[in-house]
């Protein structure tokens, strides 16, 4: 199936339908084994992923795949030692179009008619395999990609030797596109693989204690990255006021035009409000969700730290520093509110990136917070502490009480929400559907954790640290009052349990000697009618914000 050469001395016109027919031939004999069940199952996979990715016709993809002469390298991904990879793009391509010849017997019948008239350039959708590197992706982009190729890719089951996906840049964007697939996809089926996790867990601990935190931390960095390229250039207001400006002399001579020191010193007036509105976020109370933890905290300065050092970076441009030392020389009012502005960049550039240095250093600690079990968890929590005491004693802008105890509270949050996840096998399961023992065993361990935590906190606080460093101490019912609630509602469903156990046990014994015939049915009717009401009850019973199980609760008891 390669495509022969062209034969000597050919026209153009014979050259381009020999090539056209043999393109066709190759078409035809696809679809006919497409249509016999005979073609290549790796190759019809690749084809309707194509398609999938696409949205394009099958007759339209096989005509850009043998128009691309795709095929010999689609080959050499399933043979061994070659390809490990395609990237397709499907995207708008510059394309030159050659205008038609104009005949030789035509006479033109004005000057000027009858030439060559001059290649076109268009755009064009295109489906095309590329490297990645070579033209910019703007469009769709479908890969595929296999990690051994030591042996041939087999017919049957190469699904499982296969990775392959689709990136949109104009829905989602190449970044959050990665970064989703990273976090959703691959981290989740190396933390939660199927079959015998603690098995798997057991031979390859380098998963649990290096890779997945490496993504983890991995992930976070494209989130902030993601953030970081969205973000404008304050100072570009699509002016080039400074662009003919060569010298000193000719700045001098700009201060003696009023019309342009009052066109300046609205842009600098301009340039101060846009940078006001940024700095005013450090001045006002961070809207969070009730949920937010650890994590976030650390993104939220990676990110401010990257935004004020991309914004410091934008005040070095040329036209900003020309307008400036212009206004500077003409005596302008506005440089003093600028100096001002000046100096607030300044503190919330240092305060960003001091902040970011220390929380980033507590990011090692919090992995086990959303990789691990609370059984597991305990064992970090002092290594944890110790790092927010260190932060609270040596940082120079996050070590306010205020700041520490909101990141104490943003751990709790985590804790609680690991909680749950464990309780409920990551919310697919609730405390009824599971094995009544096994679900007591995991409250059981939620509760400990709660205990561990505090005891912990206890004695980190009480350690002897730096000298006339502030006493690491802040309102307990603050920053542990909501495990705290949690755990009482965790007691609650153990004791609810409890009931239900005695309560049965009781029944199956007859209660021999202590009721009668109709008054045993009786009671035996109203407890199985109150279990089953306080059973399948749709809320979320571990929520402890819910009042409806406390009174489900006290039916039963």
């Amino acid at each position: 199936m390669f495509v022969c050469g062209l034969r000597a001395g050919s026209s153009e016109e014979e050259e381009e339908e020999d090539v056209m027919d043999i393109l066709q031939k190759r078409r035809e004999e696809c679809e006919r084994k497409a249509r016999r069940g005979e073609m290549d199952p790796r190759l019809e996979f690749t084809f309707q992923l194509l398609i999938d990715g696409t949205g394009l016709p099958r007759h339209a993809i096989m005509d850009h795949v043998f128009e691309g002469n795709m095929l010999d390298d689609i080959n050499q991904l399933f043979l061994p030692h070659m390809r490990n990879k395609l990237l397709w793009y499907y995207q708008e391509v510059e394309e030159i179009v050659e205008p038609k010849p104009v005949p030789e017997g035509s006479k033109p019948r004005a000057q000027g008619q009858g030439k060559q008239p001059p290649p076109q350039t268009v755009w064009k959708k295109k489906l095309f395999l590329s490297d990645g590197w070579d033209v910019k992706f703007t469009g769709i982009c479908i890969y595929m990609f296999r990690i051994n190729v030591s042996k041939q890719l087999p017919e049957e089951g190469f699904h499982k030797d296969l990775f392959c996906g689709i990136l949109n840049a104009a829905r989602v964007g190449l970044v959050t596109a990665v970064e989703r697939v990273m976090e959703h996809v691959y981290m989740g089926a190396l933390a939660h693989p199927g079959g015998d996790a603690d098995e798997d867990e057991a031979r390859f601990p380098i998963v649990k204690n290096q890779l997945l935190p490496a993504l983890r931390s991995f992930c976070s960095a494209l989130k902030v990255c993601e953030d970081v390229c969205n973000q404008v250039n304050l100072f570009d207001d699509g002016q080039a006021l400074m662009a003919n400006v060569k010298d000193h002399s000719e700045l001098k001579e700009m201060t003696k035009n009023a019309t342009t020191i009052t066109n300046l010193e609205d842009r600098v007036n301009e340039w101060i409000k846009k940078v006001m509105e940024i700095l005013s976020e450090s001045e006002q109370l961070r809207r969070e969700v009730d949920s937010s933890g650890p994590q976030d905290e650390l993104e939220y300065w990676k990110k401010r730290g990257a935004q004020f050092s991309q914004l410091v970076s934008y005040l070095q441009d040329n036209e900003v520093q020309l307008t400036l030392t212009c206004l500077q020389l003409a005596n302008s009012k506005v440089i003093k509110q600028w100096r001002e502005t000046d100096h607030k960049i300044t503190f919330c550039y240092n305060e960003a990136k001091d902040n970011a240095k220390f929380i980033q250093a507590m990011e090692k600690c919090c992995h086990s917070l959303y990789l691990d079990d609370p059984v597991k968890i305990k064992d970090s929590i002092l290594s944890l502490l110790q790092t927010v005491r260190l932060i609270h004693s040596v940082s120079q802008f996050y070590n306010t009480s205020e700041r520490i105890s909101s990141l104490m509270v943003k751990i709790t949050n985590q804790m609680i929400e690991t909680c749950k996840q464990y309780i409920t096998c990551r919310f697919k399961e609730t405390i009824w559907s599971q094995d009544r023992s096994v679900v007591r065993d995991k409250l059981i361990h939620c509760i400990n954790l709660k205990k561990t935590y505090r005891e912990t906190y206890v004695q980190v606080k009480n350690q002897p640290f730096l000298p006339n460093a502030e006493q690491f101490s802040f309102s307990e019912n603050y920053v542990f009052g909501k495990f705290d609630t949690f755990c009482k509602r965790l007691n609650k469903i153990i004791t609810m349990f409890d009931l239900m156990e005695d309560y049965t046990h009781l029944f199956q014994k007859r209660m021999e000697g202590l009721l009668l015939g109709e008054d045993l049915e009786e009671a035996m009717h109203t407890f199985e009618e109150a279990k089953k009401a306080v059973t399948s009850c749709q809320y979320d019973y571990l929520d402890y914000r819910n009042n409806d199980f406390d009174k489900d609760y006290q039916v039963l008891k």
